[in-house]
């Protein structure tokens, strides 16, 4: 159920070597903890789940107002037009300039309004939650983005850079599609650290590659549930 999917998962087992813990992390368990096991933390892992559950409400919230002020006009919902479709970009955060667009695939318009426009906005109501200089915790955020028929998943990351406001490279790796769920974003989440590290080492990478990747195993996922 799709409002369900955001509930979190914590695994509590009594089985407690490395390989059940990664299997239940595999399965797609939010967090893991051993019996027996310390009240205090459970506890703890519960309130860090539900902390961010809220701020990932809140910044469902910002930015469907922030495209609300856009003034788009929906003539016909994007899902109608294109049934199964997946824009990944990657945007650098300019101190003079703000959020840059650097690579987008495909090349086709398939939203309303400029993808430009899209990527300032995401960033912007991302970077007013966590501010500048923590937009790295933002790590891995799925979102509604409601006037546009559309989620979104959001990956932030840095790599060290002395002429930046803040001594850091911030940029945000994106995937946009109607039906990316949770469980696509544990895949989505990896190809896009493998996909991170080639940024920071400065080596060269094919977008439609990556793009490929998060397009079939987004497409295997829907021929199961046909």
């Amino acid at each position: 159920n799709p409002r369900w999917n955001r509930i979190p998962f914590i695994f509590l087992s009594a089985l407690s070597t490395p390989k059940d813990i990664r299997f239940g992390k595999l399965l797609g368990a939010d967090d893991y903890l051993t019996k027996p096991f310390n009240e205090k933390d459970l506890l703890a892992i519960i309130s860090g789940r539900i902390a961010r559950n809220k701020r990932v409400n809140a910044l469902n919230t910002k930015i469907n107002e922030a495209f609300l002020s856009t003034n788009i006009e929906m003539k016909t919902p994007i899902t109608r037009q294109r049934e199964f479709y997946i824009c990944l970009f990657l945007a650098f955060w300019d101190d003079r300039f703000g959020p840059e667009l650097k690579r987008s695939f495909p090349d086709e318009k398939i939203f309303p309004i400029p993808l430009e426009d899209i990527v300032n906005q995401l960033f912007n109501v991302v970077t007013s939650m966590y501010g500048h200089n923590k937009i790295t915790k933002a790590e891995g955020v799925l979102l509604d983005i409601k006037n546009l028929n559309n989620r979104g998943y959001l990956f932030f990351d840095s790599y060290p850079d002395k002429n930046e406001r803040f001594g850091e490279k911030q940029y945000m790796i994106a995937a946009i599609a109607p039906s990316i769920n949770y469980f696509h974003t544990l895949e989505i989440k990896e190809i896009f650290i493998d996909l991170s590290e080639k940024i920071k080492k400065r080596i060269d990478w094919d977008i439609e590659k990556y793009w490929k990747q998060i397009y079939d195993l987004m497409l295997l996922d829907s021929i199961k549930i046909e």
